[in-house]
């Protein structure tokens, strides 16, 4: 049998050197025949002009060929599979790297690929090419964009229904048609990384090779720019904000991402930094990333050997890679043999200011409200993502909580749970507004200051339409401006009363919210919160999981102490350089609920001011302190009336 491809996926975002890295690879003498893969001509171009590309000669558009016989191809994502395929199958070459443009976060690629079906023939492939590009743009109109598997989201999948949404659209049917198109589609839907998860739609039918069958995943790696590493960690910026096809997701938050999800780390652009933020730089990722190694460069200069063919990559160990899942694994030896990440076992440091992992427990839930006040609010810029029954289009109420699962979710949720599975389509969706927020104090800050800003604006220069655009940047350099404020009050608040958190992962369990599991995700100022699923507590055991490692998982989180809990509980993972471990455990036990008021809870009196649910008759602690700010809706009434009032007076003043 022929040696599988080896693939390397490069992830970094834009103007961490991946274009130098790729031109280093591709014009050493090493011996090694490889191509590469961009995604855009603009990537293709900036490798061509790279001064170490002089002599590339462009073979095709999308093509270019090296003297030494390596080569570059941009190439589409819908034509990536069925190219590499073929690249593959002709054994002309020895390994390959997929260089990501820089916005994707490299755990779904990577899951993507290592699962895409590869269902067309050497024979077939062209025609089915031509046949999916003419039909392409009729299946849109039939069904494409009604089908929530395809656009990636599949809510409904996951609430069990989604073989009558695809019936519907006529998902199923077209895909079967087009093979083509069902990879492609695969690709981009977030149920075909569970592989089975769906029965039909745009996961059905997915049987015979895949893309694997002919290449295998062997080495991740990240590129990271140290001289921007630190102010990127504690950036608020979002993708859209640096690049034109950027989305809402924070570059921190994929940054980070970046970074856990890799066998191979390449701290670039060393030559700007002095040798001691070096250091601290190179223990922070290792602290992010323990099960990764890390090499240093200067202008993408890495042996070839050091980032392909190292056999370094497996999905599921590549996965709990992460510092803060290492830690969370190492609470609960009984489920697993990892111990802590080497060098943080009790979060405390001989070196004043070191990084430290440590990882909060606790088996009461959380007040919801002091939760917010002493510890969220104060110390971070917090967003609450609702529920997932609320990410419905409009054509159902949602589904309840306590649905029943099937054993693939039950699996899923359990991987989700320890693994830290991402939810970007909740957060993308929410930040478009296709999503309310806690609807109080822990609103998405950014948008109250965008609304502040533009209704001071109006309030003194009035409404004129023909001023609105030339106003718009304007309003949202003040907005973004106050929101950097926020971020650096929080920022300095954090280091001085807990030490510099870089980064906090988990879950956590809330009193008003008894069944679920709130996820917990913090990188610098950043923390988002969302529902995650629900205990195995509230599941009948029947709809467990039949898997023995599974089981043996499931049942390492109930508490023999208290039975009473199940396998609720607290179990977030900080890391960061000088924690201050002692008083971020005491603050976190001061927000832990009372047993009056976990009774308060469950009779429905208990406020939660963040996923709402206050009783009309009130709270044990709705005081005036519970209405020192306004919910977003009241603040932008207010701001809406003082406005009017604000234009009237000026027309007076003029008249």
């Amino acid at each position: 049998m022929a040696e599988l491809l080896p693939i390397s996926l490069l992830s970094g975002l834009q103007g961490a050197g991946k274009t130098s890295l790729l031109a280093n690879a591709l014009t050493q003498e090493h011996g090694v025949k490889m191509f590469a893969v961009v995604e855009t001509l603009e990537q293709l171009n900036a490798l061509a002009a790279h001064p170490k590309c002089t002599k590339a000669q462009r073979a095709k558009p999308n093509q270019l060929q090296f003297p030494n016989g390596c080569m570059c191809v941009a190439l589409s994502p819908q034509d990536l599979l069925l190219e590499v395929a073929s690249l593959a199958k002709s054994g002309s070459y020895s390994c390959c790297i997929i260089a990501d443009p820089g916005t994707s976060e490299p755990m779904k690629v990577a899951t993507a690929l290592t699962f895409a079906p590869l269902s067309l023939t050497e024979d077939t492939e062209q025609a089915a090419k031509q046949q999916q590009q003419q039909q392409l743009e009729q299946q849109s109109k039939e069904g494409h964009k009604k089908c929530k598997s395809i656009q990636g989201s599949c809510s409904k999948a996951k609430a069990g229904t989604c073989d009558d949404a695809c019936k519907a659209s006529g998902c199923q049917a077209s895909h079967k048609e087009d093979p083509g198109q069902q990879a492609a589609a695969a690709s981009e839907c977030e149920l075909a990384q569970g592989k089975d998860a769906c029965s039909m739609g745009c996961c059905s039918g997915m049987e015979g090779p895949t893309l694997m069958s002919v290449c295998r995943l062997d080495t991740c790696v990240t590129i990271l720019d140290v001289s921007t590493f630190a102010s990127d960690l504690t950036s608020i910026e979002e993708m859209a904000d640096r690049i034109p096809e950027g989305d809402q997701r924070n570059v921190a938050t994929l940054l980070v991402e970046m970074v856990e999800f890799a066998d191979v780390i390449v701290l670039n652009k060393t030559d700007t930094v002095k040798k001691g933020e070096m250091c601290k730089i190179h223990e922070l990722v290792a602290a992010l990333n323990p099960g990764a190694r890390i090499t240093e460069a200067t202008h993408g200069d890495v042996p070839v050997k050091d980032i392909t063919r190292t056999g370094a990559f497996d999905l599921d160990k590549t996965s709990r890679s992460a510092g803060w899942l290492r830690a969370l694994d190492a609470t609960h030896p009984a489920k697993t043999n990892a111990a802590a990440p080497e060098g943080n076992k009790g979060g405390a440091s001989t070196r004043k200011g070191a990084t430290a992992t440590f990882v909060y427990t606790a088996r009461k839930p959380f007040h919801p409200g002091r939760l917010y006040r002493n510890f969220m609010r104060k110390f971070f810029l917090t967003r609450v993502i609702a529920s997932e029954s609320d990410d419905s289009d409009g054509s159902e109420s949602g589904s309840e909580e306590g649905s029943e699962e099937s054993d693939e979710d039950m699996q899923d949720q359990e991987k989700g749970r320890h693994a830290g599975k991402e939810r970007s389509e909740q957060e993308h969706s929410h930040a478009e507004g296709g999503k309310k927020c806690c609807g109080s104090k822990a609103c998405d800050q950014k948008e109250q200051h965008t609304k502040q800003s533009k209704a001071d604006k109006m309030s003194v220069e009035g409404s004129s339409s023909g001023d609105e655009e030339e106003d718009e940047d304007e309003i949202m350099g003040e907005a973004l401006a106050d929101y950097a404020a926020a971020r650096d009050t929080v920022l300095a608040t954090a280091k001085k009363e807990l030490g510099e958190v870089v980064r906090s992962k988990g879950f956590c369990w809330l009193a008003t919210q008894d069944d679920s599991i709130i996820g917990w995700d913090n990188v610098g100022a950043l923390l988002q919160i969302m529902k995650e699923g629900c205990w195995y507590a509230c599941v009948p055991e029947d709809e467990w999981p039949n898997d023995e490692a599974a089981l043996k998982r499931i049942l390492a989180d109930f508490s023999p102490e208290h039975p009473e809990t199940g396998d609720r509980r607290q179990e977030v993972a900080f890391i960061g350089k000088g924690l201050k471990e002692d008083a971020i455990r005491s603050m976190l036990d001061s927000c832990l609920a009372t047993e009056a008021e976990m009774a308060a809870a469950k009779e429905g009196k208990l406020r939660d001011e963040l996923f709402g649910g206050e009783d009309e008759e009130g709270s044990d602690d709705s005081g005036s302190e519970e209405r020192e700010e306004l919910t977003l809706e009241e603040a932008q009434q207010l701001l809406d009336a003082r406005a009017a009032d604000k234009k009237r007076s000026g027309k007076k003043a003029r008249t």
